[in-house]
């Protein structure tokens, strides 16, 4: 009788302490998933910044071809007024 209550009471104290560490370190789980959730997130927008950098270049290369051709155009227009005029 005392035997089998020693080893309820050991199996019993061994259960209470293997769900303890394991609730206990439930949360640390959680958290590294929601870090690597967060980091994912994170890199997903490192790369949208990165193609928009990328895009706002390219726009800007087009706005200085165009006002390149927009002085020219100027030039032109100038030059046949003032040809007109004579």
């Amino acid at each position: 009788m005392k035997q089998t209550r020693r080893i309820l009471t050991r199996t019993s104290s061994f259960i209470f302490f293997a769900l303890t560490l394991a609730f206990a370190f439930l949360p640390v789980a959680a958290s590294a998933d929601e870090a690597s959730d967060l980091q994912a997130k994170i890199n997903q927008r490192n790369t949208d910044i990165q193609s928009l950098e990328k895009e706002i270049k390219d726009y800007q290369s087009q706005i200085a071809t165009l006002n390149g051709q927009e002085s020219t155009l100027t030039s032109a227009i100038q030059t046949l007024t003032l040809t007109e005029k004579k």
